[in-house]
This record gives structure tokens, sequence and C-alpha cells, in this order.
């Protein structure tokens, strides 16, 4: 058997069969090289083995929970943002509401002063600059004639 520092990695952790087990341990006896990594191997394994899981400091999963939860709430808040206005611009745009020559730009800054009340003018930014995003998108598709 050749030197295999793989197969004694597998020998260790015990997911080799028990013929192969056999002819690993004969060349371990019999190889200096191999011994001396089998047994350095087995150390640290041993080691590591002994000193289990690490135990986090006192309140770590507290700070952890802490830090997720805005950006949890941020998330929903989006989603419901996006979902509203989604709706919103989909009702307007059916009834008619919203017009291209500015005829009721009153209404359009009432329900822009409205949705800046709901969820705040940072959001509504961002999603401006999504809306952005997306009409550059169509825009282009639009150009090369996938639309």
């Amino acid at each position: 058997m050749k030197c295999d520092r793989n197969l004694i990695n597998k020998f260790l952790d015990g997911e080799i069969s028990s013929n192969r087990k056999s002819r690993v341990k004969e060349h371990i006896e019999n190889c200096a090289q191999c011994c001396r990594y089998y047994n350095e191997i087995a150390k640290i394994t041993s080691v590591l083995r002994d000193a289990g899981k690490p135990n986090p400091p006192a309140g770590v999963f507290l700070r952890v929970k802490r830090n997720i939860t805005p950006h949890k709430a941020f998330l929903l808040r989006a989603r419901f943002a996006l979902t509203a206005g989604a709706v919103l611009t989909l009702f307007l745009a059916v009834t008619g509401v919203f017009s291209p020559n500015g005829a009721n730009a009153e209404l359009d800054y009432y329900i822009e002063s409205q949705l800046d009340a709901l969820f705040g003018e940072g959001l509504r930014s961002e999603l401006t600059v999504y809306e952005q995003n997306w009409q550059t998108q169509i825009e282009i598709l639009l150009e090369e004639g996938e639309l």
C-alpha cells in the first residue's frame, strides 16, 4: 500500500471498510512517516473532541437578535410599501386619476405626502430610485426590441 494521508484521515474518522482498516493499520505500523502523521492527527482530533463546543459570551445571542430585528422590520416595511405602492399605482392608473399633462398635480402631491407620512421620506426616496432603475430597464428592453 502507498502512503495516503487522505486514507489515514478516513481511517481516523471511521469512514473506511473493515477490510481496508486492517491494511491501513498494517501500513501505519510499518511506515514511520505515516505513523508519525497518524499520531499527530490522532492527538489533534482527541484534543478537539475533548474541548467540546465553545460557549459564546453572555448576551451574544441577544445582541445578534437586536442587530437583526431592525433589518427585518425594514424589509417588512419595504415589502409592504412596495405592495401598497403597486396596488395604489394600479388603482390610479385604472381609474385615470394620474394624468400625463399634470391636470391632477394637487392630487399627486396629496398622495405623495400621505405616502411620506406613512412610510417616511427615506423609504419613498429608495422606492423612487427603484422605480427609476425599473423604468431604465424597460427603456433598454424597448430600444433593443425585446418588449
